[in-house]
């Protein structure tokens, strides 16, 4: 804008200079052709009193007045000199306003590219903070939906990632628990597949007991949205030791609701004090949450380390998923409980032992099954959970209510050599099948040294009586109370 101004100024000077000048030349041509036209009229008078008498006082006048006229018209061409004089100078002083604005137009620009820089800067630092605010503020939501979750966990979401997944394992006096880990189709076959993992005594007491198991499968309850799913399962791998089993279901139908597993790497960030769910089917219930922290993760039984939990926990629990509260991953298979007392002991539920999973990888790698657990399952829509289990989608006569009524646990006897034995040999399981059948044979006494709190494995047999009475409910004082596996 300044420089546009001093252009205009300077234009302006130059045409009014020359218009001036050029006024002034004209008026210069004009008196240079009345002089010559004096001249001439002044040869002529000369002539003509050359030729008349008493000229002579004409001419002398006329003399004077050309002599005026001339001394006039050098005057105009002294003040036209001294104009052409100040147009030069005038010429000059556009030439030095041009080069000022040249001058000033190269400073104005050199100040507009640094604006610009500058507001470019600006502008790029704005974006980039308001970026980085974005970003905090997308984690700082985030980091509140995950407390709000923790607080406040959704209860349907809670029901999708913990309950549907969770299965149900039934023998003719045995009942337990289970989590379904893998549905998928097969690319190469196109056969649907679907695992299950549980615990190994579940199994094996169900395979013992139920003649109908060994021909046909183990009967297995899943829970989807639509209602319960009666399917069978073979046993296609399994670790007495670890008291670990990886059922096979023969059911074509694929589930959406599949346990998410812990990742491999992250086992070790699980510490003493973190929140875990324990989810089973007590007594032949449909799943059921129950809430608690990690208590312990060095219990050694027989060469097996076991993780305590003290999420409380019943006969039928056993096979059940252990969860991350936080984030709804299964973190291991419940295995233990201990009790307490020799001649009738006493449960204590929030004293379980589970196998991590960590164990669990190591075991199905060594069966090359390891894949099984490796595929990350996506998370259910929360949005659109179907109805979960629990009891009221079963009618107070129902198979649950009488589950519950007179499924009742009868430990079995063991003749092992300490109460720690993990195992349960076959004169075990024989004396197990003679308390099943309601014999009444006294009970064995053991002849270990005495320990007054041992950890007991869930067997969940029950006694086919109705209505049961006040001393069945207990559990049999001939029963092994060793950890069982």
């Amino acid at each position: 804008m300044k420089r546009t101004l001093v252009e205009i100024l300077a234009g302006l000077a130059v045409l009014v200079l020359m218009a001036s000048f050029h006024q002034r030349l004209a008026r210069l041509n004009a008196d240079a052709q009345e002089v010559k036209e004096l001249r001439g009229l002044v040869e002529q008078t000369s002539r003509r009193l050359a030729a008349e008498p008493g000229i002579d006082a004409m001419r002398t006048e006329l003399l004077a007045k050309v002599d005026e006229r001339v001394a006039e018209l050098e005057r105009r061409v002294a003040d036209a000199t001294r104009s052409a004089k100040d147009a030069s100078f005038l010429k000059a002083e556009v030439e030095q306003a041009r080069r000022t604005a040249a001058t000033i137009k190269a400073e104005i620009e050199r100040d507009v590219s640094r604006t610009r820089e500058l507001v470019q800067t600006y502008a790029d630092e704005l974006r980039l903070r308001t970026e980085n605010a974005t970003q905090n503020a997308e984690r700082d939501r985030a980091e509140i939906e995950k407390l709000n979750g923790i607080v406040l966990p959704n209860p349907d979401q809670l029901t999708s990632d913990l309950l549907l997944p969770a299965v149900q394992l039934n023998g003719q006096d045995t009942v337990g628990s289970g989590t379904l880990i893998r549905s998928y189709q097969d690319a190469a076959t196109g056969k649907v597949e679907n695992w299950v993992l549980t615990a190994y005594h579940v199994v094996r007491n169900i395979l013992t007991d139920s003649p109908e198991s060994q021909r046909d499968g183990i009967a297995v309850t899943l829970y989807d949205p639509s209602g319960k799913v009666e399917t069978r399962g073979e046993l296609v791998a399994f670790d007495k030791d670890l008291d670990s089993a990886l059922l096979r279901l023969k059911s074509d139908r694929l589930f959406s609701h599949v346990a998410r597993v812990l990742p491999r790497d992250q086992g070790e960030h699980i510490q003493v004090w973190t929140d875990i769910y324990a989810i089973g089917c007590p007594l032949g219930n449909d799943p059921i949450p129950t809430r608690g922290s990690i208590a312990s993760k060095q219990n050694v039984l027989n060469g097996t380390n076991y993780w305590m939990i003290n999420a409380p926990t019943y006969y039928g629990n056993s096979g059940g998923g252990i969860f991350l509260a936080e984030s709804r991953v299964l973190i291991g298979v419940f295995s233990k409980i201990y009790t307490h007392g020799r001649g009738n002991p006493v449960v204590i539920p929030h004293m379980g032992l589970c196998t991590p999973i960590q164990s669990i990888y190591e075991w199905l790698d060594r069966e090359k099954l390891g894949h099984l657990i490796e595929t990350p399952v996506p998370m259910p829509d929360p949005a659109a959970p179907g109805k979960g289990p629990g009891r009221s989608g079963v009618s107070a006569a129902g198979d649950a209510c009488a589950a519950c009524a007179t499924r009742w646990p009868v430990r079995a006897r063991s003749r092992g050599p300490t109460p720690r034995s993990p195992r349960l040999d076959d004169r075990g399981a024989r004396d197990t099948r003679r308390a099943a059948r309601g014999s009444r044979r006294p009970p064995v006494r053991w002849t270990a040294p005495r320990r007054r709190t041992r950890a007991l494995a869930w067997d969940c047999r029950a006694r086919r009586t109705s209505p049961p009475s006040r001393t069945a409910r207990r559990p049999d004082p001939g029963a092994a109370r060793g950890p069982r596996s």
